[in-house]
């Protein structure tokens, strides 16, 4: 009876002890569930936030897309309205559209020349004004200097003088206005003349020798956009309207005011020219605008000129006179002159040689033929300046 008792006991304490048991289960089952839940709403928060982060970086940058096409579309209208001004349409440019990237539309102010445009793109509007430089210039606009170099500049030790000071078209001096000999837009790998053979002077100081007075050289600010033989003359980069002058051939004759636009089809060096190009006599100088474009040629000039001569590299042959300027084109342009000058034989009859000369003058170039759409063209609009852009984007989400 006794040991049933005590066995009664134990099976109660067994019970009683895995009640216990089960009882701490469930309250740690229950902190674990608790804890878990904790864990998977943190979770929840933390993606919930990421998408929501996402989701506003993607609007955004929709926003900024937007914006940027509507201020590109905005540039389009200023140059269409450009282009529309040049052939003389001062009306306004209507709404219209650029394929699926949005419209533009553009005004004209002929009282204070300017343009004023939209863009819009989505719900983005960008609003651009610029100021313009209406009406024919007088010289071309990338003919800075006797000699003007659109990039950098290598004069070599031979004879020749350039002088920026004005010269009529005789080519005497005269206190008309007054610019730099040599004008280029690159320091390095420019050299300019050297010893005593090149003079060069400008901006009311007579050519010398090296060293040479730094008013009579200029370094340009920026190596801009007139490069190219278009932008030189004022022209939009897109227009063919010098394609009527081009030729693969040099000029025969010496031009009589006229445009002509050689292109070499050969290469060639300093001492093995492509062409030499007959550019008139003292009786009866050459005039125009005479263009030789291609990068690697090289060409010899002789003869008087009175205009603008345009070429990549030069060769400027003794008792040669250009009155006007003369730019050059390459990212490195190279001139040369005769390395001797002849002293006079009396025996041969032969008078002596004088170095080449370039002689600044507003006068012959602002007596140059009138280009289509160039900037002696009475119908002449160049952008001068950004006056204002507005941003009308909508607002940012």
């Amino acid at each position: 009876m006794l040991h049933f008792k005590k066995l009664e006991n134990k099976t109660m304490k067994k019970r009683q002890n895995k009640q216990k048991t089960l009882k701490r289960l469930g309250n740690e089952g229950g902190f674990a569930l608790i804890w878990t839940l904790l864990i998977c709403l943190l979770l929840f928060g933390l993606m919930t936030g990421f998408y929501s982060v996402t989701i506003n970086d993607s609007k955004l940058s929709a926003v900024d897309t937007a914006n940027t096409q509507a201020f590109y579309l905005a540039e389009s209208a200023i140059d269409q309205k450009l282009a529309e001004l040049r052939l003389g349409n001062t009306d306004p440019l209507l709404e219209t559209a650029l394929g699926t990237m949005g419209t533009f539309e553009a005004v004209y102010d002929a009282d204070n020349h300017t343009i004023t445009a939209s863009g819009t793109s989505g719900d983005a509007t960008r609003t651009a004004t610029v100021i313009l430089e209406t009406g024919a210039l007088s010289t071309p606009p990338g003919a800075e200097a006797a000699l003007t170099a659109k990039g950098r500049l290598s004069i070599q030790d031979s004879y020749m003088t350039v002088d920026g000071n004005d010269h009529d078209l005789n080519g005497d001096d005269t206190s008309g206005t007054e610019m730099p000999g040599v004008a280029y837009y690159y320091t390095s790998s420019t050299t300019i003349g050297g010893g005593t053979n090149v003079k060069i002077g400008g901006n009311n100081s007579v050519p010398i020798a090296s060293p040479y007075n730094p008013v009579s050289i200029e370094l340009l600010p920026n190596a801009n956009d007139q490069i190219s033989v278009n932008a030189i003359l004022g022209l939009p980069e897109d227009s063919h309207a010098l394609d009527i002058y081009q030729s693969t051939s040099p000029p025969g004759a010496p031009l009589n005011n006229e445009i002509y636009y050689y292109t070499p089809t050969a290469t060639g060096s300093a001492a093995s020219v492509v062409s030499t190009i007959n550019l008139g006599t003292a009786a009866n100088p050459g005039s125009g605008i005479l263009i030789v474009s291609r990068s690697n040629s090289w060409v010899q000039f002789t003869g008087y000129f009175r205009g603008l001569i345009m070429a990549h590299n030069a060769v400027f042959a003794a008792n040669t006179q250009i009155v006007g300027g003369v730019v050059l084109m390459n990212s490195t342009s190279t001139v040369y002159g005769p390395s001797s000058i002849a002293a006079a034989d009396p025996e041969a009859a032969a008078p002596s040689e004088t170095e080449p000369v370039i002689k600044y003058s507003s006068e012959a170039l602002s007596m140059l033929p009138t280009i289509t759409g160039g900037y002696n063209d009475p119908n002449y609009v160049k952008l001068k300046h950004w006056a204002d852009t507005t941003n009308n984007a909508a607002p940012r989400v």
